[in-house]
């Protein structure tokens, strides 16, 4: 199994991709902790956390974590390797997007994508840093197609991603002498968030969005799951990637090489 008794925290780990990670880490031997805002008795995440016991042989447990308040987050980390037993790895998938354009940005929109993206990031990355220092470890965060190439009505959101992506190779600079290896990736995926974009459309809109991913996508069969990037993840976490570090890494099918 790839990564067999690794000890991992997932951010939006009920969601999308963060959800799809964990049941792949799960059949892959790993122990998980998801965050989210929802609580952990929440019939959502007691589902989640069940599918995961019966995939993998593991440790499993959801915290209800607002990954913005970093003292919240402090306590969410501290209690997961309590719970655990030890840290090799966390998945920085929490994310949340605003559309409107940009000479119309409110501070909601602004700022609420980066204080989840960019703030959470770094808030659980550096709770965790403790527990990773000793021994080594592995961060795992979020870029977008919006934080590489601009997204014009996503003003905070391609703002977040793009900062992210500069604090993640920040990061990898800065602990790689503790053998922290940081990784962000660039997905190109439908998961709740692009399904959310999609419904704020009109119906022509939409259509029109659909019809323009698929055509961008040179790889045969069109836009993808989360599972996609579950795997990737789960390789990075795995002693397999030992030598990356400090790359923007992109699953996407082919979107951003063919511009």
């Amino acid at each position: 199994m790839l990564v067999q008794g690794k000890k991992v925290i997932v951010t939006g780990g009920l969601t999308g991709i963060g959800k799809e990670t964990l049941f792949d880490m799960a059949k892959e031997g790993a122990s998980v902790v998801s965050f989210s805002r929802k609580k952990a008795d929440s019939k959502e995440a007691m589902e989640i956390i069940s599918k995961a016991k019966e995939l993998g042989n593991g440790l499993f447990k959801h915290i209800q974590c607002d990954v913005t308040n970093q003292e919240e987050v402090k306590k969410a980390v501290d209690e997961a390797v309590e719970f655990l037993d030890g840290l090799d790895a966390v998945v920085n998938s929490a994310a949340i997007e605003f559309t409107g354009l940009p000479e119309e940005v409110t501070p909601e929109a602004l700022y609420t994508p980066i204080y989840v993206s960019l703030g959470g990031t770094a808030f659980v990355s550096a709770a965790a840093f403790p527990y990773l220092k000793d021994n080594g470890g592995v961060v795992v965060n979020f870029t977008s197609v919006a934080g590489i190439d601009g997204k014009e009505d996503m003003p905070g959101y391609t703002s977040a991603k793009g900062a992210v992506m500069s604090y993640t190779r920040m990061l990898a600079s800065a602990w790689g002498k503790y053998n922290i290896r940081s990784n962000v990736i660039n997905p190109s995926v439908k998961t709740e968030l692009v399904e959310e974009w999609l419904e704020n459309m009109t119906p022509e809109e939409r259509e029109q969005t659909i019809a323009w991913i698929d055509n961008s996508i040179p790889l045969k069969g069109g836009l993808r799951g989360p599972k996609e990037v579950a795997y990737l993840i789960t390789f990075l976490v795995s002693d397999r990637a030992s030598y990356i570090t400090g790359q923007t890494i992109n699953i996407d099918g082919g979107i951003t090489y063919s511009r």
